[in-house]
């Protein structure tokens, strides 16, 4: 049994926008080997942000502080709030949290009361490690990178339901290809809906609402479209085309949909005209304006 101790605790803060609610949690760097373990600790002196829903920024801060240049995925990651805990696994693309995971539900609910940083360490000596995870849950999100101050939105990565929609797959889908495309047709049928997201009144609120979330919180549902290759407007959705634009509107270089095309051949063009491979570049896009477009 590990024993812990005060000064094995080492508090930062992740969120500094406003110094008078400071977000702090805490860390404990316990090694294995090769490979830290790092067990980030909600603490009842925060006073800012909730730790496990920023677990994106907090592990990122916390990697830079305690392991730099570490990747995120090299490192083995426990979330804890005094009570139950779980542990989370990064799957990175060229430096970036492309995927993550979580063993169990994460805890942050608030319904327990978050221990003081002085009671962690006969909490973490008899309470973790008896083991007392969260409900076994399997869920993973993808990490989008986006355009704005908080960096990031998160999507629940999810199979197509093949009993409903047996012609669907799963695809990440490139943002500036499909954008090129897709939106003309927007101006063409729906000039309402084409105007609200794409020029002066575009609801970037939209865009803010679901920033600064755990990937596990709040993540968005994928959209889901159908594609006609050989017809004029090729996409038409079954759900999120609002959801689409705003993804868009954030700059993120890729977003992942759920594509039901008839046959395999239509299956295969799709992916070569907009399909983004894990090898392409992750810049980030700059917040679209259609206006800025350069039209294929």
């Amino acid at each position: 049994m590990h024993q812990f101790r005060q000064e094995d605790i080492k508090v930062f803060a992740f969120a500094e926008e406003d110094q008078s609610l400071q977000s702090e949690v805490g860390l404990i760097v316990v090694r294995q080997g090769m490979r830290p373990h790092f067990i980030l600790c909600e603490v009842e002196e925060n006073k800012g942000y909730h730790a496990g829903k920023n677990i994106i920024p907090v592990c990122m801060k916390a990697r830079d502080l305690f392991a730099p240049n570490m990747p995120l995925s090299a490192i083995s990651w426990q979330y804890f709030n005094g009570y139950q805990s779980s542990g989370l696994n990064f799957t990175e693309v060229k430096g970036w949290p492309l995927f993550v995971s979580c063993e169990h539900e994460l805890p942050f609910n608030d319904k327990y009361q978050i221990p003081s940083i002085n009671d962690y360490p006969a909490i973490l000596t008899n309470v973790l490690n008896a083991t007392r995870p969260g409900p076994e849950i399997s869920a993973t999100s993808v990490i989008l990178p986006m355009d704005a101050k908080n960096g990031y939105m998160s999507m629940k990565w999810e199979e197509p339901d093949l009993g409903v929609y047996p012609y669907s797959k799963l695809y990440l889908v490139d943002t500036y290809k499909f954008a090129n495309n897709w939106l003309p047709e927007i101006e063409r049928s729906d000039k309402e809906l084409f105007r609200r997201f794409t020029r002066d009144g575009a609801q970037e609120h939209l865009i803010d609402s679901y920033a600064d979330r755990s990937p596990f919180y709040y993540p968005l549902d994928m959209p889901h479209m159908t594609f006609f290759p050989e017809g004029q407007d090729q996409f038409r959705f079954v759900n999120g085309n609002h959801r689409t634009l705003n993804l868009i509107r954030a700059g993120v270089p890729f977003i992942p949909m759920h594509v039901s095309v008839s046959n395999e051949a239509g299956h295969q063009r799709f992916e070569r005209q907009y399909g983004w491979n894990r090898g392409d570049n992750l810049t980030v896009l700059p917040t679209l304006a259609y206006s800025s477009f350069e039209l294929a």
